[in-house]
């Protein structure tokens, strides 16, 4: 569930057009990383480093993705 969030997220976040001061529209996009209780970590440090660890997974893959965290 917590990985269709972050894909819907995703696509959320790539189709809102950022209006800049100068006139330019730009676009963004964002690396997501997932993690869950109980199937990752049991306490919620655990559970922030694993979904960070998987954000930056999901940076060095491509970005503009989602990665859940491994155990």
């Amino acid at each position: 569930m917590a990985e269709d969030l972050g894909a819907r997220l995703l696509s959320i976040i790539a189709e809102t057009k950022i209006n800049l001061e100068d006139g330019r529209v730009i676009n963004i996009t964002a690396s997501i990383g997932v993690s869950n209780f109980p199937n990752h970590a049991d306490t919620w440090d655990k559970l922030l480093d694993i979904a960070d660890s998987a954000m930056y997974l999901a940076k060095n893959a491509g970005r503009n993705q989602v990665v859940v965290g491994l155990n």
